[in-house]
């Protein structure tokens, strides 16, 4: 639990907070911060008054200086800067300062050189790829879930508890229809059993991943990590978190927007929702070849139903072809997730929020951050349920918050569930290594 100080006008002093090479902290009033879960990385741009001259803040925090960047008290992310800026007339002169978290990195590096990672795991070939491609990412720790860095980007009031939400979710953010799966619980873990971890068939000896000379690191995992329902992004304290959006957990924020009210409970200062069906697929199909030579190599099908789409009596298919599907089962999770991702961009949710903290359930207040769930009451949009809280923006002055939100049934990331032994398995390896290197 954090406290927050409180301003002599009553307010919580939730200003944006940097702390340089680990020691000096500067406290901005004009700043956007950026953060989200499928956009990777965080950044931040800062601008700062004419007190000192360019040159010296220049020399003072040039590219590659490392920071902590904290909203109140609470630790958000960690990286480096890397870009520095002036602009002025007769009236003054102001600097501006930016960076991004340690996933810059990735983001940046190219592979030199063709290289090949045979029978590896998700969180194996993530640490091949930081430890040969990305320099400074070598001791780097890697975790696997990213509960703990919410409550610290969050602060006073979260109490994170694993468990379900309290009604399957349906398509518009309400109870999910009879029968239908989107948001069962029950089906969400049907899949469970399928062991994704290691990149090998059970008929093939060996299974290869191959990265190109020039290819972007960040993207080339991505790519393979979409396959075990996974992800990259960091924690506050600058570790990589391989994990996926927990949608199980409860509600942490409460956003209201009731008829009638004269005062908001969180201050809704503006809204952007957008329900475009046009890109939108009632049925998506993945198509692949069986892998291993004694059944031969014949198809691979496998589809999921948007059962929205077909009570609208909308009917578009979208079918892909995947080459590294090895199964039926791994097919029909493919396409609902490529279901999920392109409903994913079709469904919009945003508002625009007073202040950086917002009600919790239990009547506290907390930081607003990503990789939460919210629960929101909307009469005006008619929306009432249960939604992924997936980027948030901050920025002053004014000191608002820009919250975009998903549907739960849009989240489906089925995480591979040995993650947290390769997790585990690699951060050992690593380990021994740097006791050597000692």
């Amino acid at each position: 639990m954090v406290d927050f100080e409180v301003k002599p006008n009553g307010e919580i002093d939730d200003r944006v907070r940097v702390v340089f090479k680990g020691f000096e902290t500067r406290i901005f009033e004009n700043y956007s911060v950026k953060m989200a879960v499928l956009q990777q990385p965080a950044v931040f741009s800062v601008r700062l008054g004419g007190l000192e001259e360019p040159v010296e803040l220049f020399k003072r925090y040039p590219p590659g200086t490392p920071f902590q960047l904290a909203i109140g008290p609470c630790l958000a992310f960690t990286g480096d800067t890397d870009n520095h800026g002036s602009s002025g007339d007769g009236n003054g002169t102001s600097v501006t300062l930016g960076g991004r978290d340690l996933l810059a990195k990735l983001l940046d590096a190219e592979f030199e050189y063709d290289i090949s990672f045979v029978n590896v795991s998700y969180a194996e070939l993530v640490a091949g790829v930081m430890d040969v491609a990305a320099g400074g990412l070598e001791d780097t720790d890697i975790v696997a879930s990213n509960d703990a860095n919410v409550r610290i980007r969050a602060g006073q009031g979260v109490i994170k508890k694993p468990g379900l939400p309290p009604k399957p979710i349906g398509p518009g953010g309400g109870p999910a229809p009879a029968g239908s799966p989107i948001g069962d619980t029950v089906e969400q873990g049907a899949f469970e059993g399928v062991r994704a971890g290691v990149f090998i068939s059970g008929t093939a000896s060996t299974y290869t991943v191959h990265a190109k000379m020039g290819e972007k690191c960040l993207d080339f995992l991505r790519r393979h990590l979409d396959k075990g329902g996974l992800m990259l992004w960091t924690g506050a304290d600058g570790s990589v978190v391989i994990s996926a959006p927990n949608i199980l957990q409860p509600p942490t924020y409460q956003f209201i927007r009731q008829r009638g009210q004269l005062r908001n409970a969180v201050n809704v200062l503006g809204h952007d929702f957008k329900n475009d069906t046009t890109k939108r697929a009632s049925k998506v199909v993945v198509y692949a070849r069986r892998p291993g030579k004694k059944d031969g190599r014949g198809k691979l099908r496998g589809e999921f139903v948007d059962e929205e789409m077909v009570a609208l009596g909308i009917t578009r298919t979208r079918a892909f072809h995947d080459v590294n599907v090895q199964d039926e089962a791994q097919a029909v999770k493919y396409a609902r997730a490529k279901l999920a991702e392109i409903n994913r961009s079709s469904w919009h949710l945003t508002y625009k929020l007073q202040g950086h903290t917002a009600p919790t359930l239990d009547g506290k207040r907390a930081v607003i951050t990503p990789d939460t769930v919210a629960s929101i009451r909307d009469d005006e949009l008619g929306i009432n349920g249960l939604f992924y809280v997936e980027a948030v923006e901050y920025s002053c002055p004014p000191t608002e918050t820009k919250v975009t939100f998903m549907r739960l049934a849009d989240c489906f990331f089925e995480k591979d569930p040995t993650i947290v032994e390769q997790v585990a398995k690699v951060k050992s390896g690593r380990s021994r290594k740097r006791r050597r290197k000692k």
